[in-house]
């Protein structure tokens, strides 16, 4: 009978404990010992980044639904780099939404236009 080592993909969701790096970080993040593929937990964050195309677009109202705010601006990152340089109107429009939301937030960490996420 021939054996059959297995794939990357087996391997990859395996450690030597049973748990992904991702799941290891994650439960440490909710001070457990194990989560499991697909369970939702709520962890303590250390840092959050979003960028330019889906950040304070998405963020601000789901913040507003939710009657929050951001909990420690200084964890908190915005990256300009997908709509910059400016190309066209909507570009335009997308990185002076997250100016002025950066601007209004007084957020400590934001990077315009300098490198990539």
């Amino acid at each position: 009978m021939t054996s059959i080592a297995p794939t990357a993909a087996a391997t990859a969701t395996s450690t030597a404990a049973g748990q992904t790096l991702a799941q290891k970080l994650i439960a440490h993040a909710c001070g457990r010992e194990r989560v499991a593929v697909g369970e939702i937990v709520t962890c303590k964050v250390d840092m959050a980044m979003f960028h330019d195309s889906s950040g304070p677009r998405r963020l601000q109202p789901m913040l507003e639904e939710l009657g929050a705010q951001i909990w420690d601006k200084s964890r908190v990152v915005l990256v300009m780099d997908h709509y910059v340089p400016e190309r066209d109107d909507d570009s335009r429009r997308i990185v002076r939404i997250a100016r002025d939301w950066a601007r209004e937030q007084d957020l400590p960490h934001v990077y315009d236009s300098m490198g990539i996420c």
